[in-house]
């Protein structure tokens, strides 16, 4: 079991809409992208997916540098109390290259553990590559999913499968 390698995709909650003039780097969450977040850690914690400090090491939280995906994986950090210093912004994952992706990943220094906050549809293509079963899954804002490998090394992902360990969506209250 110690070669078992697990992936998470994390979109960024619900944003305000681009407005003229507006980078959309610079787009934020929307109250309803807060509550979904607070929503998506809950069903996280219920997953016991964050249980053990030592999954988590500092370079295991990838993070578009676009402010939607910050403030998501900020307010993850805050609600699963996670430190937020774990953020590692990556410029490739706001590129929508999922092949760049994957290629980066042989570069990182991940443990078991990697999550990935960004954006669709680069996530769910990730996704369809990585794990045949997931390929009816397009992720809703605050979408997550997570998929596991039997793999020694994170290069493997270029030719290895992944299944599927579970899909989260925020619930609509």
């Amino acid at each position: 079991m110690k070669n078992m390698k697990n992936l998470t995709l994390i979109r960024h909650a619900e944003t305000h809409p681009q407005q003229i003039f507006e980078s959309d780097k610079d787009r934020v969450l929307t109250q309803r992208g807060l509550h979904q977040v607070e929503n998506i850690a809950k069903q996280l914690k219920e997953k016991k997916c964050f249980l053990s400090n030592n999954i988590l090491s500092a370079k295991n939280i990838l993070c578009s540098p676009a402010k939607r995906a910050i403030q998501t994986a900020q307010l993850l950090c805050e609600k699963l109390e996670i430190n937020p210093k774990l953020i590692n912004l990556n410029p490739i994952l706001y590129s929508g290259d999922t092949e760049a992706i994957l290629k980066s990943f042989s570069s990182l220094d991940l443990s078991q553990h990697a999550f990935i906050i960004g954006h669709n549809p680069t996530l769910s293509s990730l996704a369809h590559r990585l794990c045949p079963t997931t390929k009816f899954i397009i992720l809703p804002t605050a979408g997550i999913i997570s998929l596991s490998f039997d793999i020694i090394t994170w290069d493997d992902l270029l030719t290895k499968q992944g299944k599927l360990l579970f899909y989260i969506e925020p619930k609509h209250e």
